[in-house]
């Protein structure tokens, strides 16, 4: 069969993924007629195939003149009523004569806009067009996914199979190293796992922070898909940045014992350290998750209790959020990251601290390491003992900044509770609600709304935490400190 008769085959068949291939062939004319005075336009007009027209029209297909031996592609478009076909037509305008001009395409911009679209509304036959008009696809959009992304988190499995056929980039990652498998794995798409993993995905891929699928899916509970990872192999130990494992992430969350019995079970270890030294049993306690913590202890885990590898002077390495949508490099360099602590305090349950404690650095400092390792005991023993609730170091950071930046829920609802200033400012320009608002936490956000923070306020810069939020695509926040103003 000829190639013009295969485009137009194709274009009455509506199969808009061969005949891109056929349009893009250097040996195939969209304008040729087959021996029959037959082009493909006509053929897709015949049949209603706006699409297809749509795609022949842009690929450079002329609206012919009608004569009196054939029809016009519009003349068969009206006998067999098909409107929408026509709409297209009539788009383009008459029928071009000598020197005219077709209607300019649209810019690459635009058709990349329009495949976004096609995906958000599931459209699989107009993702299709767009790709065929040049729309790129290998690429990460303003809320930081790639088309493959959008497809998996809205479960539209035809617009994953079409971009992958296209030739999407199965490992693109976004700018935290996020790729379409651990969206999927997050989200607990199975399906999309297991259509990416077989279509080349890397398991073992790691974010900036040192994630991989297997720990998204962890840290989601998504038991299914962590059951699929580990069978194709997965690395079940693997650590991130902060020496966290999948189990450990699982620990930390609190979820079902079913999930971190399946990871033990299949060889997770319990004795293997972050690195700040924390196994998971210590992890389970430190994040007051009592059942798994008895769990861990049944099962024969050798974690001995106390925290005393933090040293005098060490820097207390608060975690970053950035895997988390926490990208602000003005936070992170803030001086938070860098502080001297006080004496290590042996953490077993709540701490009592004797005697009275002074306002000073040193004593800030044992408030700011409680409340790293979610001491709520220990914060109230210091306040009782004389350290004012609204003590700053050298920084400008106070206990409630501290408590937010490490997503404590307990010890932030307790120092609001007790006259914790919702209004502080760090030295850099830092609030309470801008810290909240950047990380994505939503309900300190509404801890810290019904305490009266001011939502509006400017830093040196203009920077509001509204625009914290926004720069970091928490359209939740967003949306809820707007409602605010």
């Amino acid at each position: 069969m000829k190639k013009i008769d295969l485009l137009i085959k194709a274009a009455g068949e509506n199969r808009l993924l061969d005949l891109v291939e056929l349009i893009n062939d250097v040996d195939v004319d969209v304008n040729e007629a087959n021996d029959n005075q037959l082009t493909a336009l006509m053929q897709a007009s015949t049949y209603g195939h706006a699409s297809a027209v749509e795609i022949l029209l842009q690929a450079g297909a002329i609206l012919e003149e009608h004569d009196s031996k054939v029809f016009s592609s519009k003349q068969l478009a009206e006998l067999f009523g098909h409107k929408r076909v026509l709409e297209v037509l009539n788009q383009y305008g008459t029928a071009p004569r000598k020197n005219d001009k077709l209607k300019p395409a649209p810019t690459p911009e635009k058709l990349t806009k329009e495949l976004f679209a096609a995906i958000k509304e599931n459209d699989a036959n107009k993702l299709t067009k767009m790709i065929g008009l040049g729309a790129k696809f290998n690429t990460i959009n303003s809320d930081n996914r790639s088309p493959l992304m959008l497809a998996v988190k809205n479960k539209q499995s035809d617009c994953l199979r079409v971009l992958i056929a296209n030739g999407a980039e199965i490992d693109l990652a976004n700018k935290y190293g996020y790729t379409a498998l651990m969206f999927a794995a997050w989200y607990g798409r199975l399906e999309a796992v297991q259509f990416l993993v077989e279509n080349g995905a890397n398991i073992e891929f790691q974010t900036n922070g040192g994630a991989t699928a297997l720990m998204e899916a962890a840290t989601n509970a998504q038991l299914e898909v962590m059951r699929y990872l580990i069978e194709m192999g997965a690395t079940i130990d693997a650590q991130d940045k902060y020496g966290e494992t999948a189990l450990m992430k699982a620990v930390k969350r609190g979820h079902d014992i079913n999930v971190i019995n399946y990871l033990i079970n299949h060889g997770a270890s319990i004795s293997l350290p972050n690195k700040y030294g924390e196994t998971a049993l210590q992890i389970a306690k430190i994040e007051g998750h009592d059942e798994i913590s008895e769990y861990l202890k049944t099962i024969g885990s050798s974690v001995t209790e106390d925290y005393s590898s933090f040293e005098k002077e060490a820097p207390v390495n608060f975690p970053e959020i950035n895997d988390s949508g926490f990208a602000d490099e003005d936070l992170k360099n803030s001086g938070i990251n860098q502080k001297p602590i006080f004496d290590a305090l042996e953490v077993k349950d709540d701490v009592s601290v004797g005697g009275s404690a002074e306002t000073d650095i040193n004593t800030v400092d044992a408030m700011f390491e409680a409340i790293d390792v979610n001491s709520l005991g220990t914060v109230k023993n210091l306040l009782n003992n004389g350290l004012s609730i609204n003590s700053k170091d050298n920084y400008g950071w106070t206990p409630l900044m501290v408590a937010i930046r490490q997503n404590k829920p307990r010890i932030v609802e307790y120092l609001i509770e007790n006259g914790a200033d919702v209004n502080c400012v760090s030295v850099s320009g830092w609030t309470p609600l801008r810290i909240a608002a950047s990380a994505g936490f939503t309900p300190l956000v509404k801890l810290l709304l019904a305490a009266g923070v001011d939502v509006n306020f400017k830093n040196d810069k203009g920077e509001t935490a509204v625009l914290s939020a926004e720069k970091n695509g928490h359209a939740e926040v967003v949306t809820l400190l707007k409602q605010s103003t």
